[in-house]
């Protein structure tokens, strides 16, 4: 459905579409760890389809979109809080760094120390003892775990800190830091560094491995009783003797704030965002403080007791706190209001700590015993009597995240860092599913059954208009239809009903309309306006009461129920023309054309749907069979879910993490620990649009905690698209990377562009695809040039000769002169005396691009003529083929860049009679010695069968040096964006005599010179414009000698990721060399004759899974035998894996009448590959159009990564015959097989010089 449109989701909430989107809703949930965008409806780019239905059935995607709403109206809980959970969701994982898989298990491990002078480790579970340790000789007054849980460090009152075994309490090493007892030890979050708080006043940081001071505060003037660090690591905070709390630097203990309270402070911890700090006192109240500035939060004096101990739960939701009262409470952490307590023990708590997963509080107390209390209520669950003293710590495994955050970059194609991207986590974890869900999805499971059974033949709405208006035949009374609407009103027809074309005044050029459409057909969808009358005018508009006018037409998709799924407005455009009674002129009808999928639709005039003319597209039998067929698939899905949730429930949860980018595009992410296949996108947009969701949003978020940058989701960006009409730019991800908690230097890669993918019914079904296009549809001969230097550096006398070399063979070949003129603005090519310089400049150019697509003239075979240089004079014989003799101009370019004209003085062409080859001879052409090394002399011509364009390449006899020979320049992007930068490293040939790259000059699409910088063997310049931009490197042989090697580079208007591609290129003497990018290590193009072999050379254990090769610039003649090998690593070893392979030809001599093999030719060993679609070898896509060629192969490799491919642009019958049969009968066998000679490059030498002879079989 296209034309103008605009589109609606019109969906009603009610109990049968309620009840799809159930379905669908659920599809989406159970798939979630997949998805790193769930919440936004954008899971893998290259899978999600448009809001239509198809076949009667919903798409995955409409039925998402509203998956989220429909089981929120329902009762049920949404994806939103499927994926957060009640009891234990992703943000607090991340910012308490919860080991989610210790959370639930139950064989975690409470250490206890006592003043019985022990350090016992208990079994979370049960509360046996697991092993004791007696290294301390007096009280040991805390107990604290490492992050990796390998190890238990200790605090005593016998002065020392001690490091013990976890797995058997043995001492690992001791700390005599401190001159009086230690009170309090807590290790960073990231294990390197152990606190430590004591009777000396003094805070000291230790190394973790050794037990070595590192620095110690002295800030506190009275007794250390407890330290803690911030969950990021930045602060440590210590109470005291001194009544106060204090905020100390991580990094040098330096004091960053006091808080003055009126008591001795117990204890403090931070709560597991880092955002609160809670601390206690012998004032019997528990205060929360703000983590910054240490403002008074608030106060709670629900105990009656002296505070000994606080410590928040891991969600964050609840304070626990011990005191000398002898009771345990659980606290809201909002406000400190009392939940829960417990008077399980008899004496003072001195310490409380809750397990990694939230369920388990422990306590131990100077009655000896540790507990273990529900944290839902406070009731006991176990007790342990393991300690003969008072139990002053106990503290439990698994409340560190096991490692640091994830970390990395967001990039976009170019390479560039996108600062401010939204960064997205996604994976599964241990699950909180409710039960009521699991319960609703079993509801609407049994609704669907019932469904079917109430399920009639075709909607109401289809039975009355069948009722008052079907003549018969699926017919529709047109008269009838008219006067029961006295007013506009449409009618359905397909195609073939408008037989325009009469001219007999009554007859009727127009079929009744139809109710039923066939599937395939198009429909059009004609508005009549009953008030006009042009019978007498025309044949269409006297088919039916009054005339075809123009206006809007709104299709809406139903169900069977006569529920809307889907509508869409169109406008009429003039589709028919008939010439009425007056034969010189014509009239012009409007008409909604467009393509249906099968459904039950209702056509009516926009914004009257009292007015809809109901049809089917399709079977209607069929259409209920498969929507009755779909209900019983959904209620077994349905049933099925229900299962799988439940399952989840008892193994995984979906977790799902935000984070943003800074300035350098740089992020830091908590995965929780355990989290598998956890999924990184990244998405941007700017703070426009940032600023209006946020106004937008407000409603959804605490007055205190506004969304940010994090908060706003992809759904959010395409809403905002839409509705405000935003034509700025986005970044959309390119890719889900597959991260595991912890990992670093992760690169996240998004695609940068002004428009976002799913807007309507009309854009690309993904990013992927319309990516794709783009790819299929480049081509290099756009952006290569003829001459090796700009335009603008040719002199005066050279530019002129340059035009007029161009003039005869635009005037010769068929096309070429329109092709230039309709670019330049002038009528007729111009005289170059007529020329000012900029005009030549403009019009050379102009030229230059409106040959690049002609036919391109093969020159004859030949065997013994050739080039040779003997006293410093150029002696050449070429065979011409059929071309205007008076538009051959040969020409010389330099190896360092410069090209000459040849004089005609110098050469000459020989006619060798009426069935001989015309030759073109260069005579006695001078070639100093201080002439660059290599050269190539060019042919160019024009005939009736297109342009002439070859080379023979020639070494200077006066160079005694080496030619320095360039194996490939590796880019970081071959497609950068308008504004990007690139870098480029020139990787020289191992044999070879390469000096340095002297210079790089690039130049922007209006010729302009571009800031370049370079370095040893790398440049980088920025891009300035969308458009070609010209690189030009110097490079030196160990003698200084200058080399010239120029290419291009396209800028798009936004940049794009590629999969790994090589672009061949052959500079002046026949030197090839590759244009790597896209992540490859490196890449090698050789070429003989025919014959191509290309090398990709991937990073050590990262085998793509496609690689694109573009030939073009290096293909010689008409035979092409193309080899591909992918490796990987330094050592170039080979990859044990098929990989697709895609080559990119900008033309074919024979178009898709070519024949293409992958492996040898010949039906007995090769594979064909057809035009007309795939075989089991591959493709050969034809994405030609009126105004350019492109061809594509597609294909893969053998299971070593290596492939080759024969290609005749200009095959015989014989050669055709063969392939067409191998296409048909593949296993058949010849007894025969054509022998080819293919023309190629041949070293021939002569005396004091050597030549390459090249034919170049492409154009451009």
């Amino acid at each position: 459905m296209t034309q103008n449109n605009t589109k609606s989701n019109s969906i009603r909430l009610g109990s049968r579409t309620s009840l799809i989107a159930v379905v669908f809703a659920v599809l989406m949930a159970t798939s979630m760890a997949a998805m790193p965008i769930a919440a936004a409806g954008f899971d893998d780019p290259a899978q999600t389809a448009q809001p239509e239905m198809q076949d009667g059935q919903f798409e995955d995607d409409a039925l998402a979109a509203i998956g989220d709403e429909a089981l929120s109206a329902d009762g049920g809980e949404s994806l939103e809080s499927m994926s957060s959970g009640d009891e234990l969701d992703a943000e607090t994982a991340e910012s308490l760094n919860v080991d989610a898989e210790d959370s639930v298990e139950s064989d975690g491990v409470v250490y206890s120390a006592s003043g019985d002078e022990t350090v016992k480790a208990l079994d979370a579970e049960t509360g046996e003892e697991i092993w004791e340790s007696t290294a301390h000789s007096d009280t040991v007054g805390s107990v604290a775990p490492s992050p990796d849980e390998d190890t238990v460090y200790s605090g005593s009152y016998d002065d020392t800190v001690k490091a013990l075994d976890a797995e058997t309490g043995e001492e690992i090493w001791e700390s005599t830091a401190h001159s009086d007892s230690v009170e309090s030890v807590a290790p960073s979050p990231d294990g390197d560094i152990v606190y430590s708080g004591g009777s000396d006043n003094t805070v000291k940081a230790l190394d973790s491995e050794t037990g070595d001071e590192i620095w110690e505060s002295t800030a506190n003037s009275g007794v250390v009783y407890s330290v803690a660090s911030s969950p990021d690591g930045d602060i440590v905070y210590s109470t005291g003797s001194d009544n106060t709390v204090k905020a100390l630097d991580a990094d040098d203990g330096e004091e960053i704030w006091e808080v003055d309270l009126s008591s001795n402070v117990m204890s403090v911890a931070p709560s597991p965002d880092g955002e609160i700090v809670y601390s206690d006192s012998t004032d019997d109240t528990v205060i929360a403080l703000d983590a910054e500035t240490g403002d008074e939060i608030w106060e709670s004096t629900t105990h009656s007791g002296s505070l000994r101990s606080v410590a928040p739960s891991p969600d964050g939701d609840i304070v626990y706190s011990g005191s000398f009262e002898g009771t345990v409470k659980a606290l809201d952490a909002d406000g400190g209001e009392e939940i829960w307590e417990s008077t399980a023990h008899s004496d003072t708590v001195q310490s409380v700590a809750p397990s990694s997963d939230g369920d388990v509080v422990y306590s131990g107390s100077d009655d000896d015993m540790v507990k273990a209390l529900d944290a839902g209520d406070g009731e006991e669950i176990w007790e342990s009597d393991a300690h003969s003293g008072s139990v002053e710590s106990v503290a439990t495994t698994g409340m560190f995240a096991a490692g640091d955050p994830t970390t990395g970059v967001v990039e976009d194609q170019s390479g560039s860092p996108v600062e401010n991207a939204t960064v997205a986590a996604q994976g599964s974890n241990p699950p909180n599913f409710s039960e009521d869900l699991i319960e609703d999805l079993e509801t609407e499971a049994e609704n669907a059954d019932e469904l079917v059974e109430e399920l009639g033949d075709l909607p109401e709405e289809f039975d009355e208009f069948q009722d008052e208006f079907e003549t018969g035949d699926h017919l529709v009374d047109a008269d009838d239809w008219a006067d029961d609407i006295d007013a506009t009103y449409p009618l359905v027809h397909e195609e073939d009903d408008w037989g325009v074309g009469t001219t007999t005044l009554v007859q009727s050029s127009v079929d009744d309309p139809q109710m039923q459409i066939d599937s395939g057909e198009t429909v059009v969808i004609s508005l009549w306006d009953p008030a006009e009358d042009g019978w007498v005018e025309n044949q269409v508009d006297g088919s039916f009461p009054g005339a075809a006018t123009e206006g809007d037409v709104e299709i809406r998709q139903i169900d069977p129920f006569g529920d809307p799924l889907d509508t869409e407005t169109h406008s009429t455009q003039p589709e028919y023309e008939t010439t009425g009674a007056n034969p010189i002129s014509t009239n012009e009808h409007h008409a909604v054309k467009t393509q249906l999928s099968t459904g039950i639709y209702q056509a009516y005039p926009e914004d009257h749907p009292e007015r809809a003319y109901t049809f089917t597209v399709g079977e209607p039998t069929d259409l209920v069979d498969n929507f009755a067929d779909d209900l019983r698939d959904e209620a077994g899905d349905l049933t099925e879910r229900s299962q799988t949730l439940q399952n989840l429930r008892d193994e995984d949860f979906i977790v799902t993490e935000r984070t943003s980018t800074n300035e350098d595009g740089e992020f830091e992410i908590d995965i929780p620990e355990g989290t598998e296949h956890a999924q990184l996108q990244a998405y941007q947009a700017d703070s426009e649009i940032i600023d209006t969701l946020e106004d937008i949003r407000e409603d959804e978020f605490d007055e205190d905690d506004p969304p940010g940058i994090e908060d706003i989701e992809l759904s959010d960006l395409r809403d905002y698209q839409s509705d405000f009409d935003y034509n700025g730019s986005f970044h959309l991800p390119a890719e889900s990377r597959s991260v595991d908690p912890g990992d670093q230097n992760v690169t996240v890669q998004t695609y940068g562009t002004t428009d976002l993918p799913f807007g309507d019914m009309d854009r690309y079904d993904s990013i992927e695809e319309f990516l794709e296009e783009q790819r299929l549809d480049d081509r290099v001969s756009d952006i290569q040039d003829e001459y090796d230097e700009e335009f603008a550096e040719m002199d005066e006398a050279r530019l002129e000769a340059t035009y007029q070399m161009h003039v005869p063979i635009v005037e010769t070949v068929p096309n070429a002169e329109d092709n230039y003129l309709n670019e330049s603005e002038f009528d007729e090519i111009q005289d170059a005396d007529d020329l000012d310089r900029d005009e030549l400049e403009t019009e050379t150019e102009l030229m230059q691009e409106a040959t690049v697509d002609l036919d391109n003239i093969g020159t004859p075979d030949w065997d013994e003529d050739h080039l040779e240089i003997d006293d410093g004079e150029l002696q050449v014989e070429i065979p011409l083929p059929a071309v205007d003799h008076d538009s051959v101009a040969p020409e010389i370019h330099w190896a360092d860049g410069s090209s000459d004209s040849i004089d005609e003085d110098y050469y000459s062409i020989e006619s060798n009679g009426l069935f001989g080859e015309d030759t073109l001879v260069i005579e006695e052409f001078p070639i100093d010695a201080d002439d660059s090394a290599m050269f190539d002399v060019r042919v160019t011509g024009g005939g009736d069968d297109g342009m002439l364009d070859d080379r023979i390449s020639g070494q200077n006899p006066a160079f005694e040096g080496e030619v320095p020979d360039i194996r490939s320049v590796d880019l970081n992007t071959k497609s950068p964006g308008s504004s990007d930068r690139v870098s480029m490293t020139f990787r020289p040939d191992d044999d070879s005599s390469f000096g340095d790259i002297s210079d790089v000059q690039v130049t922007n699409p209006e010729g302009e010179s571009v800031n370049t910088s370079t370095e040893d063997d790398s440049a980088t310049f920025t891009t300035d414009g969308a458009g070609q931009h010209r690189v030009q490197a110097t490079v030196t042989d160990s003698t200084g000698s200058e080399f010239v090697k120029t290419f291009s580079i396209r800028a798009l208007e936004d940049p794009r990721s590629d999969p790994p591609t090589i672009r061949a290129e052959t500079g002046v003497g026949d030197e090839t060399f590759a244009l790597a990018g896209e992540g490859l290590r490196d890449a090698e193009v050789a070429t003989d004759g025919g014959q191509l072999e290309a090398t990709a050379v991937t990073h050590e254990g990262d085998t793509p899974g496609s690689i694109h090769l573009k030939p073009q610039g290096a293909l010689e003649g008409t035979t092409h035998d193309i080899d591909i090998t992918v490796v990987e690593g330094e050592n170039e070893r080979s990859v044990s894996s098929n990989i697709e392979t895609v080559i990119h030809f900008d033309s074919l001599q024979a178009g898709d009448d070519s024949t293409v093999w992958r492996g040898d030719s010949g039906a007995l060993f090769g594979d064909p590959l057809d035009f007309d679609g795939s075989t089991r070898y591959g493709e050969m896509i034809d994405r030609s159009d009126d105004d350019d060629e492109k061809y594509v192969l597609r294909s893969y490799t053998e299971g070593d990564g290596s492939v080759s491919f024969d290609i005749d642009e200009d095959p015989g019958r014989i050669s055709s015959w063969e392939h067409r049969i191998a296409l048909s009968l593949p296993s058949l066998t010849f007894p025969f097989s054509p022998l080819s000679v293919a023309g190629g490059a041949v070293p021939v030498v002569f005396g004091a010089g050597w030549f390459v002879y090249r034919r170049h079989g492409f154009a451009g």
